[in-house]
Formats: structure tokens, C-alpha cells, sequence
């Protein structure tokens, strides 16, 4: 199945696809079982700091370039049915290029060549989001996405890859609901424009339904009725409607998404926290075998991941609340700012270490503690697989 035919069908029949965030290889194995259990899809959507190609850097996430992700996702994937989504690709995506400020060129030059690594890996879709440049517009994003368009198109033909399909953004997120009024009028000149270009028209259009995530819960106010109507406008123009900053709904906001017409929704870092909180779990579970004397030795994994997440700095970035009032070095921030940038730091060598020697410990109470770390994460996935109608989605 296409993902072009995949989202037409989602549209008729009133589903919400899920796209999970890559934000770790547990994540990713979580995922993918969850999909043949399920017999649901799922799109694999990975931002620009998560995944990059080694010419600019690298993500976050085991280093990965696009096609390494690729590649492990395919030896994972037997039976699951699954696509690959570039998620917020384009100028300025990369944290360190707001950090400072790139010149225009050079973050355009940069997001070239990443979309260059992700048609190259084999991605089904590409976010277009220049959204980042100071001081937008409306007519400026779709001035840049009717730019990079154009030099992808010319990318694809010229490495002879097949057709890719394509999300574009619309305006930074923030905890609001964008203006019925102006979302028809971008939607009007955007494809205007495309068509007039001769360039495809997006599968999915992204719209502000007044989500934002902050530390661990969900800051925003999801309007089902605003959510609705944005949809409907979405639809009228041939496109399917896409949510961000899905993460930490409650369920019944959540049941809504299929009924409100919301094609796609986008979840990232709440898989990357329920791994955190759980590591966090076995590690005290760990030291209780200590003093049980089950075990000769900790394996000090929380010392280095309570450590490494504080020093790595990311929980600024979901700060709900001015830096100053946070202490790092009282006991419920530091677990508390842990869980929240955790999975920044999966991969380092040294919390990779100390957790290896965790999970060894830990096989006197669990036959395979790694699989109850999936297991947790895998039910966080299932809530979402559950609400959004998508349970048998594929069934035949």
C-alpha cells in the first residue's frame, strides 16, 4: 500500500494515522510490535535533531544517519506495515542552527542536504517546515516551500527516486487555534501556487488545534470544534489534516481525533519519557536487590543518567515555568527534569554501559528487562492505536 492511498483511506473511513517519534531503538522495536499486533500502520517520523546525516551531524538518537535508520527499521519490521517521515525538515530545525542564527544561505544549504540523505534513505514523505525563519509570514512560508520544493523535485529526478510525497507546515506551534480565516486563505494561495508550479499537491497540511507540549503533560487546549473546522477546510482542498504536539491528551480529547476529521497526529517525546520514568523504576528496583543482597553490586546507572540528562541541558527546551525557579539540585527536579530529557542521552557510551550492567543485575527478577521497558512503552502506543480507530485498520 502507497501512503498516498493509505491517507485516502484514513479520510473515508474516519481514522487517525499515528506518527510515532524515533525518539530511541526501544521506541522504534515498541512500535513496530505494536503494529502487528494491532494490525495497525504507523509512521516513523524523525526530526532533523533526532536523525541527520553525518554532513551536517549528527541526531540525538544512536547517531543515526537516515539510511542506518532505515536499515534497522527494516530488520525490525517483519510483519509490521510501516513509512518514514522526515518531521520538521527545512532552514533553521536544527537546534544549533537557531544557536546562533544561521545566515539564510546556509540553513537553506542545510536542509538541502539533509532532504537530500532522506530521499536517498528512502522516505515516503517529507515535512516541509521553514517556519523557523525570524519574523514570518504566511505568504513568506509558502514563498520557501515552493523554494525547497522545487530544489527537491529537481534532487529526486536527478538521482532517477522514485516520487516522494510531501506535509507542509504552516506556522510555528504554540498553545492556540489558527484563524479558520487564515488558514483558508494559505490554503487557497499554497496550492494555488503548487498547481501553478506544476508541483504536487501535499498529502497533509498541518494546523495549530491548540496542543503544545511542556515537561511532561500537555500545556495546551485541544478545541474539538476548532480542530473540526480546520479539518474540514483541509478537506475541502483535496488534503489531509495533520496535528502536532499530540502528546500527554487525555483520552477523551484523544476519540475525538477520528470523529474532528484529523488525518494524522504526530507523538514524540511522551514514548521517549515513559522510557526514562521506567528505566528510573528498575534502577531503584536495582539498588532494593542491593540491600536485599540479591546482587553484589549496583550497576550506578542512576547516578550517570541523573547526571548526564542535567549536564546535557534539553529540559530547558520544555521548561514551563522561568529557569530560576527550577532546582537541579533538589531531589524531585532532578528526577523530574530526568525523565523529561532522558532519552537525549540513551545513547551515550557511558549510561549505554551502566544500563547494560542494570539490565544484567535485573535478570533476578525479570527473564528480559529490556522487554518490560517495551512493554511499557508499548502501551502508552496502544492508548493511541485504540482511540484513533486504528485497532484492525488493516486487517483483511
Amino acid at each position: 500500500m502507497k501512503l498516498s492511498e493509505l491517507v485516502a483511506r484514513a479520510r473515508e473511513e474516519k481514522v487517525t494515522l499515528l506518527g510515532v517519534g524515533p525518539v530511541s531503538e526501544t521506541v522504534v522495536q515498541a512500535a513496530l510490535k505494536v503494529a502487528r499486533e494491532m494490525k495497525a500502520p504507523v509512521i516513523f517520523l524523525a526530526s532533523r535533531n533526532q536523525v541527520e546525516t553525518p554532513e551536517i551531524g549528527q541526531g540525538y538518537v544512536k547517531g543515526w544517519s537516515p539510511g542506518e535508520m532505515v536499515e534497522f527499521i527494516r530488520r525490525q519490521a517483519e510483519g509490521a506495515t510501516y513509512f518514514l517521515e522526515r518531521d520538521h525538515g527545512g532552514p533553521w530545525q536544527r537546534d544549533e542552527e537557531r544557536k546562533p542564527y544561521l545566515s539564510e544561505k546556509e540553513a537553506f544549504r542545510r536542509a538541502l542536504t539533509s532532504y537530500r540523505a532522506d530521499l536517498q534513505a528512502g522516505f515516503h514523505l517529507l515535512h516541509i517546515d521553514p517556519t523557523r525563519r525570524k519574523n514570518t509570514t504566511p505568504a513568506q512560508v509558502i514563498q520557501d516551500t515552493l523554494f525547497l520544493m522545487a530544489r527537491i523535485e529537481a534532487m529526486r529526478k536527478s538521482l532517477s527516486l522514485p516520487p516522494v510525497d510531501y506535509e507542509i507546515g504552516t506556522e510555528e506551534n504554540y498553545a492556540g487555534v489558527m484563524s479558520a480565516g487564515v488558514f483558508r486563505r494559505f490554503l487557497q494561495q499554497l496550492t494555488g501556487r503548487l498547481k501553478q508550479s506544476g508541483f504536487p499537491l501535499p498529502l497533509f497540511i498541518v494546523g495549530q488545534t491548540g496542543s503544545l507540549v511542556r515537561m511532561d503533560y500537555n500545556a495546551g487546549c485541544f478545541h474539538p470544534g476548532a480542530a473540526q473546522k480546520l479539518a474540514c477546510l483541509a478537506a475541502e482542498f483535496g488534503l489531509g489534516f495533520k496535528e502536532h504536539n499530540t502528546d500527554y491528551l487525555e483520552e477523551y480529547f484523544l476519540v475525538c481525533h477520528p470523529l474532528c476529521g484529523i488525518t494524522g497526529a504526530n507523538v514524540a517525546p511522551e514514548f521517549g519519557v515513559v522510557e526514562s520514568r521506567m528505566l528510573l523504576k528498575l534502577a531503584v528496583q536495582e539498588q532494593m536487590l542491593k540491600e536485599q543482597k540479591k546482587i553484589r553490586e549496583v550497576s550506578g546507572f542512576l547516578e550517570v543518567f541523573i547526571s548526564s540528562s542535567l549536564a546535557c541541558g534539553k529540559w530547558q527546551k520544555w521548561l514551563d515555568r522561568p529557569e530560576k525557579e527550577v532546582d537541579p539540585d533538589s531531589d524531585y527536579w532532578r528526577l523530574k527534569l530526568t525523565a523529561v530529557c532522558g532519552h537525549y542521552v540513551f545513547d551515550r557510551p557511558e549510561v549505554k554501559e551502566k544500563r547494560r550492567v542494570m539490565m544484567r543485575n535485573l535478570r533476578v527478577l525479570y527473564p528480559d528487562p529490556e522487554a518490560v521497558v517495551r512493554e511499557e512503552i508499548s502501551k502508552a502506543i496502544r492508548k493511541y492505536i485504540r482511540c484513533f480507530r486504528l485497532e484492525n485498520f488493516l486487517k483483511e
